[in-house]
């Protein structure tokens, strides 16, 4: 039987319900990586259980924003790991300023996923197969692992994922060299000059959700907590979000990708491109693009409607 997905109506009044049911099961850890970083991790295992799924969230989001999924996915039979990414939520940052992400190497992201996969993952439950659900940025960190593991991920759900960001029609290459000279002159790991501040008045019609009810229950948490405040980039970052295309969309790597993969590209999204996304989804042997209509960049925060849509199609792919 597939989860009843949580009505609008209902959703203010029943996730803390679901909060609550999830601290029976969650074990969290601060996981070293190979450099000293720490990154916050929960792990939530499940009875009989017939696989792993890794959640991969995207830029300035955090492990608590995934509290409703988590429930969906331990309810069709998997065990679920989710961290928070270096420069993330509750993990070690490498700048002192809370609300700017700043990594030196995109790379770096895919080793952190590596060890939570090798050192949590196939720890725990080191005999099930592992599937990967990741958006927007973290849909970046996912094609990479994949192309450095093509035979290690049995499914992938990719979310809106940010294999080309847009530039809010600035060429690409323009971009590019401002940030090159902004990083030579300032420092990469210093914030990028034209990047957002967190907004503690930021309103629904601003967001890039569709349900009312979960965009003000994850601003709760944001504005609860600093270290959930991110909204900022470094040099570095931006550097690195510009040129990770060039990273991915390689023919003879993805087709060795032996993933089947869920493509879930948001009709009307106003931070990634979707032709790339398109593509990425021909050059890999397995993959179904499903492109979600009337929706922004957070698919799964979308309309009721689409939620429901979008979750009974991603139960059908993981359940198969």
């Amino acid at each position: 039987m597939k989860p009843k997905i949580i009505s609008e109506a209902e959703f203010k009044t029943q996730i803390p319900g679901v909060i609550n049911e999830l601290l029976g099961a969650q074990k969290t850890v601060m996981l070293p990586m190979s450099d000293g970083i720490k990154l916050y991790c929960e792990q939530y295992l499940t009875p009989n259980a017939k696989g792993n799924i890794v959640i991969i969230h995207g830029f300035t989001e955090f492990s608590a924003k995934y509290k409703e999924m988590i429930k969906y996915y331990r309810e069709i039979g998997l065990n679920v790991f989710i961290y928070d990414q270096r420069g993330h939520g509750l993990s070690d940052r490498e700048v002192d300023n809370l609300r700017c992400i700043h990594v030196g190497d995109f790379m770096r992201y895919v080793d952190d996923l590596e060890t939570v996969v090798d050192t949590l993952v196939n720890v725990e439950a080191p005999d099930l197969p592992l599937h990967l659900f990741s958006h927007s940025m973290g849909g970046a960190i996912a094609a990479l692992y994949m192309m450095r593991h093509p035979e290690k991920v049995r499914k992938s759900v990719m979310c809106a994922p940010m294999l080309n960001p847009k530039t809010h029609n600035i060429p690409r290459f323009l971009v590019l060299r401002a940030v090159k000279r902004f990083g030579k002159r300032d420092g990469w790991n210093k914030r990028f000059a034209y990047t957002g501040e967190f907004n503690p008045n930021a309103t629904f019609r601003e967001a890039l959700d569709g349900s009312k009810a979960r965009f003000e229950w994850v601003f709760g948490i944001r504005l609860a907590e600093p270290r959930y405040q991110t909204s900022a980039s470094t040099n570095s970052w931006m550097r690195e979000a510009i040129e990770v295309r060039d990273r991915i969309l390689k023919k003879d790597a993805l087709a060795k990708i032996t993933t089947e993969i869920m493509l879930l590209s948001a009709q009307n999204d106003t931070v990634v491109k979707n032709r790339d996304q398109k593509r990425f989804a021909k050059m890999v042997k397995n993959c179904q693009f499903l492109s979600v209509e009337n929706s922004k960049h957070n698919i799964y925060f979308a309309d009721q409607s689409t939620v429901t849509d979008v979750y009974q199609k991603t139960f059908d792919f993981l359940d198969n």
